[in-house]
């Protein structure tokens, strides 16, 4: 797979999670996180199951542990994006989700020594510093669980895309997002929630759309994985604080300062310049 085709499954996992976000800070019915995970957890097994069921064994076989790194890593930084999602502006939890990359890139050299072209480290450079520019002109305080939920998130995001790196290259991807459907639907069970509530029949269609988005951003991260390195494929995946300031606009009808408009385009010069023309091939983890 051609690393432009990898940008390209990239920007689109970019793009639906960039909405999906919009939706679950929209949220107008104010479902608590827990059920919101719950429901997408269930829908992306229901439809990645018929695909994937004869494969499910993989996940106990010894040499899984990535496909478990992937499946609780990304549970657990989903629950805190969430969390931050709904605990301040979607702008003010992008922001403190992005520093995934970071993680990313440090543990990346770490663990599998893998080095950033030039070109490549100023576009993930660019890249975070739009994210930082489009946060500027909303920046509202935040409280501390705020901070720590959106910080803990990047962490535990960082985990699960060195761990989708590695078996993106070995394994199926519907087994591999499916794995992120059980542990997250599971780990929903267990959180501290407000009551449930009952879903009227526009919020079953709300429930499901943003279901099926994580899913497909889900899918398209891990097909972005296979041919990029993971810390470009990390940083362009967050340009989806460039879609949600998007769809702020389009749907909400939110009027962007001079200061967001600018941030925009350097997001769009990160991506440019992130565009490795090498695969990344990674040495496993000691």
């Amino acid at each position: 797979m051609s690393t432009t085709r990898g940008l390209l499954y990239a920007l689109a996992a970019a793009f639906t999670y960039g909405l999906m976000s919009f939706l679950v800070h929209w949220n107008p019915t104010r479902f608590p996180v827990a059920q919101l995970i719950f429901s997408r957890g269930l829908i992306t097994i229901a439809v990645l199951l018929p695909f994937c069921f004869r494969d499910l064994k993989k996940y106990f076989l010894r040499d899984a542990k990535f496909l478990w790194l992937r499946a609780l890593a990304g549970a657990l930084a989903l629950t805190f994006y969430y969390y931050a999602l709904q605990g301040t502006a979607s702008a003010n939890a992008n922001l403190l989700f992005s520093c995934s990359p970071i993680f990313v890139t440090l543990f990346a050299w770490i663990f599998y020594r893998e080095k950033l072209a030039g070109h490549e480290g100023l576009g993930v450079a660019l890249i975070l510093l739009g994210n930082f520019l489009l946060y500027l002109p909303n920046r509202s305080t935040m409280p501390a669980w705020v901070w720590g939920s959106g910080i803990a998130g990047g962490l535990f995001a960082s985990i699960a895309f060195l761990s989708l790196s590695h078996a993106a290259k070995r394994y199926s991807i519907a087994l591999i997002v499916i794995g992120l459907g059980f542990s997250s639907t599971l780990l929903s069970l267990l959180l501290p929630s407000a009551p449930w509530l009952t879903p009227a029949p526009w919020d079953l269609v709300f429930l499901l759309v943003v279901a099926l988005l994580g899913t497909l951003s889900q899918i398209t991260a891990t097909l972005s994985f296979i041919p990029l390195k993971s810390s470009v494929a990390t940083a362009v995946g967050r340009t989806s604080i460039l879609f949600s300031g998007m769809f702020d606009i389009l749907i909400a009808h939110y009027q962007p300062r001079a200061l967001e408009w600018l941030s925009y385009f350097v997001v769009l010069a990160g991506v440019a310049l992130a565009h490795g023309s090498l695969s990344h091939k990674p040495k496993p983890l000691p």
